[in-house]
């Protein structure tokens, strides 16, 4: 798109969303050509937690869902006592789904142009990923126009993820993954773990993981 460009501005956080302008520069002046709100907006989600250590997340707006495994994250669910040793739900967990952690523009490999969103879903807190909304949008009249969505469950303790082009179409296919390490308190930060996913059809498959120590003393 000649004489267009998108601003991402990062929040900070454990989060790692940001907040996107698509701005037009033709005739020499600047002009945003998407409200922000309809820009930011991404997609919602309803995260149902079940008996049997699992969780199903459903997008609002195609309606797609899938069911996660939760019995790798056993116990954490026990400590916070969310379930018991036998499976028995024992209070509800509302999640959370954060805005977009990546909104970038690509080029198919048929020269159409759209943007390509990803948003994380979490459940008990927000290092307890459950899965990413990945959203292709096009732009239409000052709106966008909602082309697909995929819901893309994550492994045990999954985090955010960014998109990396691994084959050169414009499309992300390997997922970067980064999620903190606490000790006593949360601001206690001990590490970081590094995982790589591959995305393979509706699936994130494990490609590797790296545990990168905090060499720098951290306190509130």
């Amino acid at each position: 798109m000649r004489g267009v460009v998108l601003v991402s501005i990062g929040h900070g956080g454990s989060g790692g969303t940001r907040t996107s302008l698509l701005v037009s520069f033709d005739g020499g002046a600047a002009r945003e050509l998407v409200s922000r709100e309809e820009l930011n907006a991404g997609l919602g989600a309803k995260i149902e937690y079940q008996a049997g250590f699992r969780a199903v997340v459903t997008e609002s707006r195609a309606g797609q869902s899938i069911t996660v495994d939760l019995s790798s994250r056993k116990a954490d669910y026990l400590r916070l006592g969310i379930y018991d040793a036998s499976g028995k739900l024992l209070k509800p967990v509302a999640g959370l789904v954060d805005g977009y952690g990546v909104f970038v523009p690509v080029r198919l490999p048929d020269g159409a142009e759209v943007f390509e969103g990803r948003q994380l879903v979490s459940g008990a807190h927000h290092a307890d990923g459950l899965a990413v909304l990945a959203s292709t949008w096009t732009l239409k009249d000052g709106h966008l126009q909602l082309q697909g969505v995929r819901v893309l469950p994550l492994g045990p303790g999954g985090g955010a993820h960014d998109p990396v082009d691994e084959n050169g179409d414009g499309i992300g296919e390997a997922l970067i993954g980064e999620q903190p390490i606490a000790g006593a308190a949360h601001v206690d930060r001990l590490g970081t773990v590094e995982s790589r996913w591959q995305v393979s059809g509706d699936r994130l498959i494990l490609q590797s993981v790296r545990i990168q120590p905090n060499r720098i003393p951290t306190g509130s």
